[in-house]
């Protein structure tokens, strides 16, 4: 039991929060090779609705909205109870900026702007 438990709760896509405001999520495509991102956006406020960006899962989705299996939800959204957040942004130290202007690794133009 205790193996079953430990291996339910770690999910084959990795994800992340992106947006917290309009729940947007990013999800490995697939539990195999490159971790190509797939974009998901779960509302659960007034009805559930689940958006997932991958063309598989729209078809899919489509096909048992036509056949009324109303229960069909691609495996995306089931990695979501696991998704991590992004760290918060750091601020940029001007000291740095000038360390890599003096090493010639960036223009003072392209920190001025046009």
């Amino acid at each position: 039991m205790r193996h079953h438990q430990q291996r339910k709760s770690i999910s084959p896509f990795p994800s992340t929060l992106v947006c917290q405001q309009h729940h947007i999520y990013m999800c490995a495509k697939s539990a195999l090779g490159s971790q190509y991102p797939v974009h998901l956006q779960m509302n659960t406020s007034s009805h559930q609705e689940v958006c997932c960006a991958n063309s598989d899962c729209q078809k899919a989705a489509i096909l048992a909205h036509h056949s009324r299996f109303g229960a069909f939800q691609c495996p995306h959204p089931q990695a979501l109870e696991h998704a991590e957040t992004l760290p918060a942004t750091a601020p940029l130290d001007e000291s740095v900026l000038d360390q890599l202007v003096g090493q010639k690794l960036v223009c003072q133009s392209t920190l001025t702007g046009p």
